[in-house]
């Protein structure tokens, strides 16, 4: 009970993407792990919250550290939790986005949609997995259907700053707008939904806004640079965050 007791509180800290919230969940489902070592779902949890660590463009001194722990609880993770869609999902996703690790990363997530089609988190992130490495039409219609099977959930910040980025990958930067419009609301506090409203505005020649948002998304992570989210960000195809970066250079991003 009292490892259980410490992922639940560790679940409002899974996607933050403040760095003080991250590292109070990684401490609490460290502590869950500890006392349950084999446990499937918490170590998938530690695996996402390592996972924001690197894709965020936080610049840590144990970010070596972070990616051996990450992979480390992957392995014991999938060991552990085969047949677990969640599982599979997140783990497919942090190798993926964070480890790079492309092609096992999408066969995962390949997999994870197969054994549960209708959960959500995986739904969502075989919208991930496509628009970082797929197809841009699939990565739209899992989305959508994220949306469908949850709408106005919890975790809509997610999807909906996916259909962002690819409207700002396909140069349509109105709709990309509208998009991070709908993602801020379900939750202002998203480091990405704010690179799309910076990016977007700044590629629409609206300076003022895009500084605005700029300067938002430095109360929350007052070290981000373009050089860091690039590192950050899955690079099997560049093309798909260069519109991004582009977009907050020219807001005046730090570029490193």
């Amino acid at each position: 009970m009292e490892a259980y007791d410490l992922y639940l509180r560790s679940l409002a800290n899974v996607y933050s993407s403040e760095l003080d919230r991250n590292g109070a969940g990684l401490s609490l489902i460290k502590r869950a792990i500890s006392l349950e070592p084999g446990n499937a779902t918490y170590l998938a949890s530690g695996v996402m919250l390592l996972m924001q660590r690197g894709v965020f463009g936080w610049k840590l001194p144990d970010a070596d550290d972070n990616r051996k722990l990450c992979s480390n609880y992957i392995e014991r993770a999938l060991s552990n939790g085969q047949g677990d869609a969640t599982v599979v999902g997140m783990c497919g996703n942090a190798l993926l986005q964070y480890l790079r690790e492309y092609d096992r990363g999408f066969e995962l997530i390949r997999r994870a949609v197969s054994i549960n089609p209708n959960n959500l988190e995986v739904v969502a992130t075989a919208g991930v997995a496509n628009l970082l490495c797929g197809s841009l039409d699939d990565a739209v219609t899992y989305f959508q259907r994220a949306e469908r099977l949850s709408p106005n959930g919890v975790d809509s910040h997610w999807n909906l700053t996916g259909l962002a980025h690819i409207e700002m990958v396909r140069g349509n930067y109105e709709q990309a707008l509208i998009w991070a419009g709908k993602s801020m609301a379900a939750n202002a506090y998203y480091g990405p939904c704010f690179w799309m409203l910076i990016a977007a505005n700044a590629q629409l020649g609206r300076m003022e806004e895009a500084r605005r948002h700029l300067a938002s998304l430095l109360t929350i992570s007052p070290e981000v640079t373009v050089a860091s989210i690039r590192a950050g960000q899955a690079a099997k195809l560049p093309e798909r965050i260069e519109p991004i970066l582009a977009g907050l250079l020219l807001a005046g991003m730090p570029e490193a």
